[in-house]
């Protein structure tokens, strides 16, 4: 009786940290792919301002952002 907890206990351990560690693959994937959506939507902002470009005289350009 005494053997068949701890083999239940040991089952139980091994489920337990299944569990854990899928939890921790899951959010070792998301977490980057969270970061890398929030780097193109600011990569997309920075892009879709105009460029404004300021003709000074005709031999020099002046570029401002």
């Amino acid at each position: 009786m005494l053997g068949n907890r701890r083999s239940k206990m040991r089952t139980q351990n091994k489920e337990n940290y299944y569990y854990i560690f899928w939890v921790i693959a899951m959010v070792a994937f998301i977490v980057p792919q969270v970061f890398t959506a929030i780097a193109y939507i600011k990569l997309v902002d920075i892009l879709e301002k105009p460029i404004r470009v300021e003709l000074v005289n005709t031999a020099k350009v002046k570029v401002g952002l």
